[in-house]
């Protein structure tokens, strides 16, 4: 998750060339371990924020420019969806996760499938982040950064809802909130509540 991460954040700045590691990647990860999908959604999740740019965007030359941003996206999506074949199984291991991740019972006796709690020690320590995470969401859409409003919020349902997924929340959106926290600490800076607080105390 952290290489894809760097590598769609890289090609987010406009260094896509780096984008053509993530489908044999892909294969390396279906190889490994059956959360392979995580990488084509996060893959997706740049995708639709360009998209959704383009479908917002008001002047026309943005817009377009938001859409031919969106085309790489796609085709490493394609790519590394066409990528996770590359295994001794093929598409029966597609079914396999499918039919596992949909079967009642993993979802009603594993503890790791089931939502998150917050009757425990840990807590303490995912909690504060799952509520900066909600307002990093509104902050990444007043900032227009579309793609990572969609990862912020998509994987705190993800999170909320299995806490087998709370650790890749706690990772995509911890950067995030400390480039909120960043900026509004640059903001509060500038801001005359300094000296405003100094003259009434």
């Amino acid at each position: 998750i952290v290489i894809f991460a760097w590598i769609l954040e890289e090609a987010r700045a406009g260094r896509t060339r780096r984008l053509w590691l993530l489908p044999p990647l892909t294969a390396l990860w279906t190889n490994l371990h059956g959360g392979f999908f995580a990488g084509i959604l996060l893959i997706g999740c740049y995708a639709a924020g360009e998209i959704l740019a383009w479908l917002v965007e008001r002047d026309r030359r943005a817009a377009q420019a938001a859409l031919v941003r969106s085309k790489p996206y796609l085709w490493t999506a394609l790519g590394a969806a066409a990528a996770t074949l590359i295994n001794p199984y093929g598409l029966k291991l597609h079914a396999h996760v499918w039919n596992f991740l949909s079967g009642s019972f993993h979802l009603r006796y594993i503890d790791e499938y089931q939502s998150t709690g917050f009757q425990n020690n840990l807590a303490q320590w995912y909690e504060p982040l799952l509520l900066l995470g909600v307002a990093a969401a509104g902050w990444c859409l007043w900032r227009r950064r579309f793609a990572q409003a969609i990862i912020v919020a998509g994987w705190l349902h993800l999170a909320l809802y299995s806490v087998r997924n709370l650790p890749i929340y706690l990772v995509l959106a911890a950067p995030l909130v400390a480039a909120m926290l960043a900026e509004l600490l640059v903001f509060a800076g500038r801001a005359p509540l300094a000296a405003w607080i100094g003259k009434t105390i």
